[in-house]
């Protein structure tokens, strides 16, 4: 499905034979179905009249439709893949490198910066299945994540942990005020990125420069 190409599936038949054509015969044949890159599940492949013939009847149609196999790594939504992959929560808290094996044999290392809540995702863009549409293009792989947790924590490393999550009131109050500055710069703006904006001598946003600038 991910390459496409030619699949043979032999059928059996019954065709009219002799003179009056009044008489059927069991006979095999060969019919050659054209798989597109991408082809969605579900997909009817239709060979009109191939099948069994009668004296007073027009013979049917012959109608296959496609299947995903089960993939070991990726399940397939539409034109994105889907994968879970196992990370220690170190790796969650910290960020690492997703090392992963694609279905054409490639080998892709994806950076993980962000920490990793249980329900998040990253999606890498055209590392998906190829689109039926225009089979150049391809829909994403989207990663979860089944964060593993440590069974045992010496009481040395829960210390540490607990000093790491320790935050101060006033480092939570400056992070905030900056959040309000860059959300009210942008409310004041509203407009397009290239659009300068003109700031005041008392503007917060006097002060939100000279702190991303520091």
């Amino acid at each position: 499905v991910f390459f496409g190409g030619i699949k043979k599936m032999k059928i059996q038949k019954l065709v009219l034979v002799g003179d009056d054509k009044s008489t059927t015969l069991s006979t095999e044949k060969i019919l050659t179905i054209p798989i597109k890159p991408g082809i969605p599940a579900g997909t009817r492949i239709v060979f009109p009249e191939e099948g069994d013939q009668g004296p007073t009847k027009i013979p049917a149609d012959v109608i296959f439709v496609t299947e995903d196999r089960s993939h070991e790594t990726f399940r397939r939504e539409g034109s994105d893949l889907h994968t879970t992959v196992d990370i220690f929560l170190r790796e969650a808290l910290t960020g690492t490198v997703i090392t992963l094996n694609t279905v054409d044999d490639r080998t892709l290392r994806i950076p993980i910066t962000s920490i990793v809540a249980p329900d998040y995702m990253k999606r890498v863009p055209g590392e998906g299945m190829p689109l039926p549409t225009n089979p150049k293009q391809k829909g994403d792989l989207i990663l979860r994540f089944n964060i593993e947790f440590p069974v045992y924590l010496p009481l040395s490393s829960k210390n540490h942990i607990k000093k790491a999550f320790e935050v101060s009131r006033t480092d939570i109050e400056n992070t905030e005020y900056v959040h309000r500055l860059i959300l009210a710069n942008k409310m004041r703006r509203n407009v397009d990125d290239n659009v300068p904006l003109r700031y005041g001598a008392n503007d917060e946003a006097d002060r939100l420069k000279f702190i991303c600038e520091t």
